[in-house]
């Protein structure tokens, strides 16, 4: 009886602390490990996770939830992000968010839809500050922008894309080819 009273006492100590962000976060797995090492707790998520935070649902092989008040997830395998407030979906292997900057980073290949604004894009690193609405994007940079003249296909090493202003800035080899024309320069 006591190692009961013991348990539960410890899972409502390490679990509660995760209500008391601004966003709520929700999870569910097959399968749940919590780790507490001192003053830190870990909380290990696998097979069909699923976490809501917000307006923001992920799903992945494996999370890891850390950090004060829980605000860092480390998704891995199979990773969907739906920020259903911003009409944003990625797909990616493996992706860093940090709950409390609302702040995402990719080191692996990745791919966008911003429907709200026709965006496509794919690449191999991005950085995504989700409250600036700022990307950075680098290594084979496609976006795809569909526009009233068609499709406008931009390419480059390094991108910065403003999802607010919807203004897209080319470094490096970087393309564009719209309205049967193509456009080549070191910065566009």
């Amino acid at each position: 009886m006591i190692n009961r009273r013991l348990l539960i006492f410890l899972l409502c100590s390490i679990l509660l602390p995760l209500y008391a962000l601004a966003e709520d976060i929700t999870f569910s797995s097959g399968y749940t490990r919590v780790v507490m090492k001192g003053e830190n707790r870990t909380v290990e998520l696998t097979e069909n996770v699923t976490v809501k935070s917000g307006q923001i649902d992920i799903k992945a092989n494996k999370i890891i939830i850390s950090g004060e008040n829980y605000s860092y997830l480390q998704c891995i395998g199979n990773v969907q992000v739906i920020d259903h407030e911003r009409d944003i979906t990625l797909n990616t292997s493996m992706l860093s968010y940090n709950r409390s900057t609302e702040f995402i980073t990719i080191d692996g290949w990745v791919e966008m839809q911003d429907s709200k604004n026709e965006v496509s894009v794919s690449s191999a690193w991005l950085e995504f500050d989700l409250n600036g609405g700022i990307l950075r994007l680098q290594l084979q940079t496609k976006i795809l922008k569909s526009t009233s003249k068609g499709p406008m296909v931009c390419k480059a090493d390094n991108v910065t894309y403003d999802r607010n202003s919807e203004k897209i800035t080319l470094l490096g080899n970087a393309e564009v080819e719209w309205y049967n024309d193509t456009y080549k320069a070191q910065k566009l």
